[in-house]
Parts: structure tokens; sequence; C-alpha cells
């Protein structure tokens, strides 16, 4: 069975609204719902955010369902002047932040061909890199693509990547861009929604510009992910 991934319900309430949902598990951060998306069967996930939810989600998925194919999506953050909110970015690899995991991972062969023929939104496919931390700051994300080449960052796919490789299963990662190289986020000490609406309130100008932002992010997640779906599915 295909399983699609994403760290928040920001980056999976697009795709969850396309599905027909049949039954939810819940265990701590992990939330899988079971259901259809036309005529495949799927498992939608929300992994929860860095590298100690991601793994305790994956390893839960991966030892409680016959998964065939994984399909991890989400935001990231542009690295390059050229990505641009909204941008879509198949990862051909995926690398670590932290200097000690030095392993790369590759994209499914496979599931990267059937990625590459994707019409339905444009996209483009590059390194991704993932971080330990918010890469909050232009500063930070130019670094990080002068010392790698990488030209996204995200917090989870690279964890999420690692248990894939562990347990043989195919796996694709394709994020949208949620934030430019000169957006500045917030450095908030978690994302859940009583961190968020605090700050917004007392930012409006930052909260609106970051809503569109999600708004736009998630729409193209979603796009690309129907496609996945049906034609990997």
């Amino acid at each position: 069975m295909l399983a699609i991934t994403g760290a928040m319900n920001e980056e999976i309430n697009e795709i969850r609204r396309i599905m027909a949902i049949e039954s939810t598990d819940e265990s701590g951060d992990t939330l899988i719902y079971k259901g259809r998306y036309k005529d495949k069967n799927l498992l939608l996930v929300r992994t929860g955010v860095g590298k100690q939810k991601a793994q305790v989600a994956l390893r839960y998925l991966l030892s409680h369902h016959a998964i065939t194919a994984i399909i991890s999506t989400g935001f990231a953050g542009a690295l390059t002047p050229e990505l641009k909110v909204g941008d879509v970015v198949v990862y051909s690899s995926v690398i670590c932040a932290d200097g000690l995991s030095t392993d790369c991972y590759d994209a499914d062969p496979r599931l990267l061909s059937i990625a590459r023929e994707c019409k339905a939104i444009e996209f483009r496919c590059g390194l991704g890199i993932t971080g330990l931390n918010l890469a909050a700051g232009v500063w930070e994300k130019r670094k990080l693509n002068e010392t790698t080449s990488a030209e996204v960052v995200d917090m989870e796919s690279y964890w999420i990547a690692r248990v894939a490789d562990e347990y043989r299963i195919p796996l694709v990662i394709i994020r949208s861009v949620s934030d430019a190289l000169v957006d500045s986020l917030p450095e908030l000490s978690s994302w859940r929604r009583r961190e968020v609406i605090p700050y917004l309130l007392t930012h409006p100008g930052q909260g609106l510009s970051l809503y569109r932002a999600v708004l736009r992010a998630r729409k193209h997640i979603a796009a690309f992910a129907s496609y996945m779906m049906e034609a990997a599915g």
C-alpha cells in the first residue's frame, strides 16, 4: 500500500480533503488516515516535526502496515534565489546538515521517473538537506547552500529516508517552498497552534504573509500528490 507523509496538519490537510477516509490510527504525534483516492487504497500519515518524531512515525507505520512505497511531502525553505514560494522541488537526493550523519539517500529510480512525468504542476528536481533545527534566517539559508549546494531545506526528509532505507521501502520526497531565500521565519519553540497563534496576533503583517505562503505551498503539494497517488499507487 502507498503511504503519503507530512510533518504537520497544514501539510496534509489538502490531501486529506480529497481522500475518502475510512479509519484513523493515532499514536503520540503519529496520525494515520486509511482511505482511498479514486480507485487507490492508501495511507496518509502525519509524522510530527523533526528528527525524533519523523523516525518514530515511520517505524510505527512500517511495523503496522504493509507499505510498498512512500511519498514524503511537506514544506521546505528555499536556499537559492530562483525558488519562489509555492515552487515544487522533487528531491533527487537528500543529505543531513548535522555534520555527523554523512549518508546521502537517493530517490527511488522508479518513483523519481514517475514524478518527472508530472504535468499537473511545474517543478524542478534538486538536492534537499535536512536540518536538526529550523533554518529561519537568510544568512543561515545562504550558508547551507554555499557549503552543500542544496536547493531546499526541511526538518524531516533525511530521517524518513534513513528509516525507509532500513526497511527497503521505495521513497520519493516532494516539497513545496513555504519561505523564499529572503524570507525570515519566527524562531518559535514549536509550530503548534498555542505557539503560532499568539505570535501571529502580535505580528499581523508577517502573519498574513506566512498564511498566504502556506496556502500556496499546500495547494501545490496536493496537486503533485494527487498525480503521484494515481500514477504510483
